[in-house]
C-alpha cells in the first residue's frame, strides 16, 4: 500500500490567489479563473519550485493590476510548464481586460546577471494580456506561444529562446539583449518581429511585422550574429536593418565594397561583353549563391566572380557559374573569361589572400580557366568543360573536388586530397602532396608531384596527347600505396619512386 503523498508527491493548486513559499512541485487540478482586479494570481517566492499547469488554463475576468504568474527576483531553479494563460478573450488592439502580464520573472531593481539561475519556461501559451505576455530574464524558454498581447509578446534578455511563436502582439514579438533565438517564428506583430540587440538569431522566420506607426523591423539585430534566418523583403527591414548582414544580389553587374554577407536571390545572367559580373573589393565578405546560377550570354572579357588581390576572409559558396551552357570544350566560344578569379596578381607574396574559401561551387563553360583560388581552401567543387585549366589553386588545400573535360590541366594545388580528374587536355592533378585521388584519361601526366608525396592514389590511361608524359610523374616525391598504369611508360621511366 502507498500513501497519497507517494502516489502524487506534488502539491495541488485548486484556488486563487495562491502563493508558493516552499520548495517543491506544484500542479493545477483544473482550469482556474482569477476574479480580482489587483494582485497576482500565483506568486512564487521560494527557490527550487516547479509549477506544472498540467494542461489547464489560468484566466481572468477583469482588468487586473497584476500578473498571472509572478516570480520574485533572485530565485534559483524555477520551472513553469505545460499550460495556458488567457488574460482576456479579446485580442489586441481591442484588449480591455486581462492580466497585466502573463508570466513575469524579471530581475527588477537592477539585480545582476544570474538573478534567475536555471529558470525554465516551456510549453506555455500566453495570450490576451494587457502589456507583456512573458517576461523571463536569464533563463531558457522553449515551445511557447505568445499571441495577441497588448505590447510585447516575449522578453527574454540574456536567455535562450527555442521553437517559440510570437504573433499579433501590439509591440515586439520576441526581444531581449544578449538573447539567443533559435528555430522561432514572429509574424504580424506591431513593432519588431525579433529584436536582438546582441546575441544570435539562427534558423528563424520573421516577416509581416511593423504593423503600427514607427521605424521597426522584421529583424532588428544590430549587433547579433545572424544565420539561416528569413525576414520580410516587403518590409523596410530587408533594406535598412542594421544587424542583418546578408545583402541580396538581384541584378548585375554588382560590386561588393563593404564587409558582410551577400547572397543571390535568383538565377542571374550577365549580358554585357566586358567587365566582371560580381566584383569583391572588400575584405571580410561571404558570397552565397544559394544554389542559384550565374551565367553569361556572350563572350565576356571579364570574370563571373572577381576578387581583388590582397583581401582577407573571403568565402564563395553554394552555386553554379555557367560561362556557356550551349557549347563544351574544345568548342567554347562564348561565356565568361574565367568563372572565379581570386589570384594574387602582380607577384603579390604568399598570404595575399588569407582565409580564402571556395566551396560547393560548379564552374563550367568558361573560355579559359574555371576557378583560380590562390592561398586558400577549395572544397567540394566541380570544374568541367572550361577552355583551358579547370582549377588552379596554388598554395591552397583542395579537397573533394572534380575536374573533367577541361582543355588544359584539371586540378593544381598545394595539397590535393580526395579529388578526381578525368579526360582533361593537360595534367590531371598536380600538387606538392596528393592523397586518395584519381586521375584517368588525361592528355598529359595523370598525377604530377615533382616533390612532396603521392599516397593512396590511382593514375591510369593518361597521356593521350603528344609528348613525353606519365600516369605518375613524381621525380622527387615519396610514393606509397599508389597504382599507376603498367601499360604506360610511367612504370619504367619514372625517376622518382619506381615501386608504388
Amino acid at each position: 500500500m502507498k500513501t497519497l503523498d507517494q502516489i502524487e508527491a506534488r502539491t495541488p493548486i485548486d484556488s486563487l490567489p495562491y502563493t508558493i513559499s516552499t520548495p517543491g512541485s506544484y500542479y493545477f487540478t483544473k482550469n482556474l479563473q482569477f476574479t480580482a482586479t489587483s494582485g497576482d494570481a500565483i506568486s512564487i517566492t521560494s527557490p527550487n519550485v516547479t509549477l506544472d499547469f498540467n494542461g489547464f488554463t489560468l484566466s481572468s475576468t477583469a482588468t487586473v493590476a497584476g500578473r498571472g504568474v509572478f516570480v520574485t527576483g533572485g530565485l534559483n531553479n524555477i520551472a513553469i510548464r505545460n499550460g495556458n494563460i488567457a488574460g482576456s478573450s479579446t485580442v489586441y488592439p481591442t484588449t480591455i481586460a486581462g492580466f497585466e502580464n502573463g508570466i513575469y520573472a524579471n530581475a527588477s531593481q537592477g539585480i545582476p546577471f544570474g538573478a534567475f539561475r536555471n529558470l525554465s519556461v516551456e510549453n506555455m501559451q500566453v495570450s490576451g494580456c494587457r502589456t507583456w505576455g512573458i517576461v523571463a530574464y536569464y533563463g531558457r524558454l522553449s515551445n511557447c506561444t505568445v499571441a495577441a498581447n497588448g505590447t510585447d509578446g516575449l522578453i527574454a534578455s540574456e536567455g535562450v529562446v527555442t521553437a517559440c511563436l510570437a504573433k499579433y502582439n501590439g509591440g515586439n514579438g520576441i526581444s531581449g539583449a544578449a538573447i539567443t533565438v533559435v528555430n522561432s517564428v514572429a509574424s504580424a506583430n506591431g513593432r519588431d518581429g525579433i529584436g536582438a540587440t546582441s546575441g544570435s538569431v539562427t534558423a528563424c522566420i520573421t516577416q509581416g511585422n511593423n504593423t503600427s506607426a514607427g521605424s521597426y523591423y522584421d529583424l532588428n539585430a544590430a549587433n547579433a550574429v545572424i544565420a539561416s534566418t528569413k525576414y520580410g523583403t516587403g518590409n523596410v527591414t530587408g533594406s535598412s536593418i542594421d544587424g542583418e548582414r546578408r545583402a541580396a544580389i538581384d541584378s548585375l553587374p554588382y560590386t561588393i565594397s563593404s564587409p558582410g554577407s551577400y547572397y543571390l536571390t535568383q538565377n542571374l545572367q550577365f549580358t554585357a561583353t566586358s567587365g566582371d559580373a560580381i566584383s569583391i573589393t572588400s575584405p571580410n565578405v561571404t558570397l552565397d549563391l544559394g544554389g542559384f546560377t550565374l551565367s553569361s550570354t556572350a563572350a565576356v572579357t571579364g570574370r563571373g566572380i572577381f576578387v581583388t588581390g590582397g583581401l582577407n576572409n573571403i568565402v564563395i559558396r553554394n552555386g553554379n557559374v555557367a560561362g556557356n551552357s550551349s557549347t563544351v570544350f574544345p568548342a567554347v566560344t562564348a561565356g565568361f573569361e574565367n568563372g572565379i578569379y581570386a589570384n594574387a596578381a602582380g607577384g603579390t607574396p604568399f598570404g595575399a589572400f588569407r582565409n580564402l574559401t571556395v566551396e560547393n561551387m560548379q564552374v563550367s563553360g568558361c573560355r579559359t580557366w574555371g576557378i583560380i583560388a590562390y592561398y586558400g581552401i577549395v572544397n567540394n567543387c566541380t570544374v568541367a568543360s572550361n577552355g583551358t585549366d579547370g582549377l588552379i589553386a596554388s598554395d591552397s588545400i583542395v579537397t573533394g573536388s572534380i575536374a573533367k573535360y577541361n582543355g588544359g590541366n584539371g586540378i593544381s594545388g598545394g595539397t590535393v586530397n580526395g579529388c578526381i580528374a578525368i579526360s582533361n587536355g593537360g595534367i590531371g592533378i598536380s600538387g606538392a602532396t596528393v592523397t586518395s585521388s584519381t586521375a584517368t584519361s588525361n592528355g598529359q601526366d595523370g598525377i604530377r608531384a615533382t616533390s612532396g608525396s603521392v599516397t593512396s592514389c590511382t593514375a591510369t590511361s593518361n597521356h593521350t596527347a603528344a609528348g613525353t608524359y606519365y600516369d605518375l610523374n613524381a621525380t622527387d616525391a615519396v610514393v606509397a600505396f599508389t597504382k599507376y598504369g603498367t601499360g604506360n611508360t610511367t612504370g619504367s621511366t619514372l625517376t622518382g619512386n619506381k615501386t608504388p
